[in-house]
């Protein structure tokens, strides 16, 4: 544990991939926060709301990321240099967090779908981007161990957020919940813009190791 702790905040490990690592923790976190709750969101507060919509909300949502992944990962090999990847991560995190709040004014089936296929396109421009800056700043015979790294750090933070949203959304109601997500997915995202203030971006992204 102490030699995770020491990887996580900074020692020996690539800043790129630091960054990369802290910002999914938020974000992932957020969304823990949300899952063990979100089928009963949908029960109590749209019109209709049953486990049959639940079950499309989530179709919605990895169907439109199949759909738009791969043309979305040729898009972004096919320009050279590592700047389109960040933008395209930044603003997919970016729409992301607005998710949880859309979802407050959400009253209908039709709305929660919409939402969910505008969370899985934001996904869907995310990832190819977000596996692509990863993998090529992994430090050299360390891969097994940043991706574990960067598995149990996000894991950890879900499940503690997990724990937490039931928690919140019987104490505080849904709105808190959801507001709260947003606010950490938000910080996810803008957490990633230390790459850009504090790195060259152009062919690869260049930080000096602290």
């Amino acid at each position: 544990m102490r030699q995770f702790l020491k990887q996580l905040i900074g020692v020996r490990i690539n800043p790129v991939i630091r960054v990369l690592v802290a910002s999914d923790i938020l974000i992932f976190s957020a969304f823990g926060l949300l899952g063990p709750v979100f089928a009963i969101f949908l029960l109590e507060n749209i019109q209709g709301g049953s486990a049959k919509v639940a079950g499309f909300a989530a179709m919605v949502w990895l169907l439109t990321r199949a759909i738009f992944a791969i043309p979305i990962s040729v898009l972004i090999d096919h320009w050279s240099g590592e700047r389109d990847d960040f933008w395209f991560v930044f603003w997919g995190s970016l729409g992301i967090s607005f998710v949880p709040i859309a979802y407050l004014f959400a009253s209908l089936p039709i709305h929660v779908y919409l939402i969910q296929a505008f969370y899985g396109f934001c996904h869907a421009a995310v990832f190819p981007s977000w596996f692509a800056i990863f993998t090529r700043h992994i430090d050299r015979h360390k891969e097994g161990e940043e991706w574990a790294t960067y598995i149990t750090a996000t894991d950890l933070g879900a499940a503690a957020a997990a724990a937490a949203g039931g928690v919140i959304a019987v104490t505080l109601g849904f709105k808190v919940l959801f507001i709260l997500a947003s606010l950490f997915s938000f910080l996810g995202a803008f957490l990633l813009l230390w790459i850009r203030l504090r790195c060259k971006i152009g062919w690869r992204i260049k930080c000096e190791r602290r």
